[in-house]
């Protein structure tokens, strides 16, 4: 399946939000269902602003919802095969050991000007 730019640029940014380990945690922690800022806090074992914080940019980029249940907010996941792609990124390196290593292009090659760029992206439609 050939990716475009605006693919690749979403790719990154999810990318981006599983970088920071607590982000990945949450994720796994409301796989199985619904919980409380104070909950995951003490779930994870940190502060309940550092985990409010995290929660915010999972909203923000629409992988979590926020339920209000009495005076309480509890969060749930919104893509529900998120934990599946952790789990997939954290054995992606061990398949990637499994391989003989190869000596060859290990020379950095330039970067493609934009437009070599572009069409080298568009030409695997």
């Amino acid at each position: 399946m050939a990716l475009n730019e605006t693919d690749i640029a979403r790719a990154v940014e999810a990318a981006g939000l599983l970088a920071e380990p607590i982000r990945a945690e949450l994720l796994l922690e409301l796989e199985a269902g619904a919980l409380s800022v104070n909950e995951l806090a003490v779930r994870l074992g940190l502060a309940q602003p550092r985990v409010s914080a995290h929660l915010a940019l999972l909203r923000e980029a629409g992988w979590v919802t926020s339920l209000v249940a009495g005076r309480q907010r509890r969060y749930q996941l919104c893509v529900p095969r998120v934990p599946d792609v952790i789990r997939d990124l954290a054995t992606l390196d061990d398949e990637a050991r499994s391989r003989p290593i190869r000596k060859v292009g290990l020379a950095r090659k330039p970067r493609p000007s934009e437009p070599a760029r572009a069409a080298r992206l568009h030409s695997h439609s």
